[in-house]
């Protein structure tokens, strides 16, 4: 929606002697963080925020909870890996990620670029899960973060687009709040599978990124 489709946020608010509209104290922070829920949940934009509320949650609950046990999860293959070089090789893998994201944003569009990432992501992990090679493990696990950072990048250009001006900054911080906590409660979830069952875990991470891409 555009500005112009949003009428709920852009009424004056009360202004002091300098013309400041900021809440003042405790109770005003607590008005002026319900108001800013109110208008998030604005029936014109609604559908919007909750989609990208369950996107944010779904996509940090798997990518984090899942690249922040990537050294763990060397650790624990049957054949020989020098985990804190192949876990340097996935950070790495970032850089290329970015740049491939940076020349197909505009082309491919964001809601396409965010949707493949996140499922190719997803395919990624179930191959990590049955991998059997250490060559292809690593490959796998690099191929993974350079094709979800394309992902995450999407994610943050269509959401500030999704929201009028004025509602920006309220917007993005519900969101990466959501986010957050989906990345905490992913590491309770995933650290208590990583000694149960990999594939399980993977698999886990991989059905939330699928979930977050559709």
């Amino acid at each position: 929606p555009g500005d112009a489709d949003y009428e709920g946020y852009t009424a004056d608010a009360p202004r002091d002697a300098a013309g400041d509209t900021r809440p003042k104290g405790c109770a005003g922070c607590l008005r002026g963080a319900r108001k800013g829920l109110s208008d998030f949940l604005h029936p014109s934009i609604r559908r919007t925020s909750l989609l990208l509320v369950v996107c944010w949650f779904t996509l940090s609950f798997g990518w984090y909870g899942l690249i922040l046990w990537i050294p763990t999860l060397f650790k624990q293959q049957s054949f020989e890996l020098d985990a804190y070089q192949d876990a340097f090789l996935v950070a790495a893998a970032n850089l290329p990620g970015n740049i491939i994201a940076a020349f197909l944003m505009d082309r491919i569009g964001r809601r396409f670029l965010l949707g493949g990432g996140m499922m190719l992501a997803a395919i990624l992990a179930v191959i990590f899960a049955f991998s059997h090679s250490a060559a292809l493990t690593v490959t796998v696990a690099c191929l993974l973060n350079m094709v979800s950072v394309g992902g995450w990048n999407s994610l943050d250009c269509l959401s500030t687009e999704s929201f009028p001006t004025t509602l920006r900054t309220t917007a993005m911080g519900y969101l990466a709040g959501m986010g957050r906590l989906g990345s905490i409660i992913a590491q309770f979830v995933f650290g208590a599978l990583i000694d149960k069952s990999t594939v399980a875990l993977l698999c886990t991470a991989a059905g939330m990124l699928f979930i977050g891409a559709m």
